[in-house]
């Protein structure tokens, strides 16, 4: 059983780092290695596209490590199940640098993202294990500011390891980080698993369908965890294409790929700290549809101009930067609507919201490959479906949210019968 959350205490800057840099493996095993995607295909004597199938297949390994990991996290303990998975990513890590094919590169990088799903579910349970709403949303802000760092600096690290040493020494770098983490993890994770329970595969499965069925019966966290999802598969979308669209389309070198990339991270840690502004003066559900309304606008006016227009870089980068930056009004004010609903199984409540948002973030990537033109068109419709979804279901959770809370408050106020 985790702690309840404690509703008078302040977000703690060192466990928002702790929280960060255990968070930070996963945007790291993803962007790290987006500029040496070319040489790796050209290694393996495949192309482009099928090398960024990788992309998709991380983001499918590592929901369903989330899954897994959830029900054990929440029985077992947050702490070994953090520990377990950082070990699996770390061994994962290690294999892809040894790899000499791209089916044994796209089976490890599975595994890798099974490890890392399940170390990272840990996060957004350990948030709702202490905080209430405002705070959680706070605390996932303060959080994805010390993330953000991974994006930042990835591009950069995969650019250097390629120019001085090759592709391996990337994950090679992976493998190191993901060492020195779970050294931070032994030290100062908390413990918020309060009272541990037996774990068996009977347990397993009764937790994961009983909390399915717990989410799937508050049809407003569907809607908010839908919203969160579909507006999350913009940057995923992006990232997916980024080799493409700057590096082939654009003729962008690999040293200036990190930098533009890098932009785009800029842009999102200022929009997150803007977050941290609003939430002391605004709730979380408040901010929610200004930034789905942000998302639109910025989406359909990109579109409407890679339709009507040769797209040049210098109008693409920042149509973009606005595109990814919004998600910080949105991502973690919708998780903390979201994980609001729920006070047990905190753990397996993440899990699902955050393996919809990297099944959808997969099945968009898949998709985009699929429909691919060859041109930036393919991109900007995708972010408009997504976009337009996330505002439709974000509108839909909010208000069937306030309808719930107004009639629980209209029962509560209503005098005894006698």
């Amino acid at each position: 059983m985790s702690a309840a959350p404690d509703d008078g205490s302040e977000p703690r800057p060192r466990l928002a780092v702790v929280l960060g840099l255990l968070g930070g493996i996963n945007p790291l095993a993803v962007d790290a290695y987006l500029p040496t995607l070319p040489t790796i295909a050209a290694e393996f004597g495949t192309d482009l596209q099928r090398v960024s199938m990788s992309l998709s297949t991380y983001f499918l390994g590592f929901a369903l490590g989330m899954l897994l990991g959830a029900p054990i996290s929440d029985r077992s303990g947050r702490r070994p199940t953090a520990l377990a998975g950082l070990l699996l990513y770390i061994f994962a890590s290690l294999l892809i640098a040894l790899t000499t094919n791209i089916e044994q590169f796209l089976a490890l990088r599975v595994l890798q993202a099974l490890g890392a799903g399940a170390a990272t579910v840990n996060v957004g349970a350990v948030v709702r294990d202490l905080y209430d709403e405002r705070n959680s949303a706070r605390m996932f802000s303060m959080i994805m500011m010390v993330v953000l760092g991974a994006p930042l600096i990835a591009p950069a690290i995969g650019s250097v390891m390629l120019a001085f040493f090759n592709w391996q020494a990337v994950f090679i770098f992976l493998t190191i980080y993901g060492a020195m983490t779970t050294g931070l993890v032994l030290r100062f994770f908390p413990e918020t698993v309060t009272q541990k329970e037996p774990l068996g595969p009977v347990a397993l499965l009764r937790d994961l369908g009983g909390s399915l069925v717990n989410v799937l019966g508050r049809p407003s966290a569907v809607a908010i965890a839908l919203s969160g999802s579909l507006a999350s598969s913009c940057l995923f979308i992006f990232i997916t294409d980024s080799p493409f669209l700057y590096i082939d389309y654009f003729g962008m070198s690999t040293v200036l790929f990190p930098v533009v990339f890098g932009l785009n991270v800029v842009t999102l840690a200022g929009f997150h700290w803007l977050n941290l502004r609003l939430l002391k003066r605004y709730p979380p559900r408040a901010i929610m549809p200004f930034g789905f309304a942000l998302l639109m606008t910025t989406t359909v006016v990109t579109a409407i101009y890679t339709a009507v227009a040769d797209p040049r870089l210098g109008v693409m980068v920042p149509a973009i930067m606005l595109t990814i930056g919004v998600q910080g009004l949105i991502q973690g004010n919708a998780t903390a609507a979201y994980m609001a609903h729920f006070r047990r199984r905190t753990g397996i409540a993440a899990a699902i919201s955050s393996s919809l948002q990297f099944s959808m973030g997969a099945v968009a990537g898949i998709s985009l490959n699929v429909f691919h033109d060859g041109t930036p068109r393919t991109m900007t419709t995708a972010l408009v479906v997504s976009a337009t979804l996330a505002m439709v279901f974000g509108t839909i959770g909010l208000r069937l949210r306030a309808r719930a809370e107004a009639k629980d408050l209209a029962i509560a106020s209503a005098p005894a019968k006698p």
